[in-house]
């Protein structure tokens, strides 16, 4: 599955209430962030070529406390704002592109817009009103779930933002019928 260009490795260590975990290994019916119930722990690929590495201390004295990869639109709080992690590129000597190989990359789906702590950086999670956040917290199959995925991947590879925005509008107008 593709469509977003936020995540995390896999190895990436989360804090939760229950510990720090191993992103993969986040067990929704059991492991909580800040006392909120995770919703879904998703992976995917990404459509882009380059993560950013944020090298130890490089946006300040442990922040973050070790070498941490993230995707590039993914938001990282800083000095009060959130900000996608590509703008940092550039801007600190010690945050650079790396290439992206097409391993898994995971995202976390709470039932609101939230964060988690990552490498003593905070994180934003995926927001609810994102797509991908509302299909998998719709009751499709995992394949029906999948071929809407192709579809919108299709439309963005296209540059079909008409149809894009037409299977959106069709998801959200199912999700009201429930």
């Amino acid at each position: 599955m593709s469509m977003m260009n936020t995540g995390l490795p896999e190895k990436t260590r989360i804090v939760t209430d229950q510990g720090m975990i191993p992103i993969q290994n986040i067990d929704v019916k059991y492991h909580t962030i800040n006392n909120i119930k995770i919703n879904a722990l998703i992976h995917t690929t990404l459509r882009d070529k380059f993560l950013v590495c944020f090298q130890k201390h490089s946006l300040g004295r442990n922040y973050p406390n070790k070498n941490t990869l993230i995707a590039r639109e993914n938001k990282i709080k800083f000095r009060g704002m959130f900000i996608e992690s590509c703008k940092f590129v550039g801007l600190f000597p010690n945050v650079t592109y790396v290439t992206y190989n097409g391993e898994i990359i995971y995202n976390i789906i709470i039932s609101e817009h939230h964060r988690m702590l990552v490498n003593n950086l905070v994180c934003e999670t995926i927001p609810p009103i994102n797509p991908i956040a509302e299909l998998y917290n719709a009751s499709f199959c995992n394949e029906t779930k999948n071929k809407i995925i192709v579809l919108l991947n299709k439309s963005i590879d296209e540059s079909d933002y008409l149809t894009y925005i037409k299977i959106i509008s069709q998801f959200h107008n199912w999700n009201k019928l429930k």
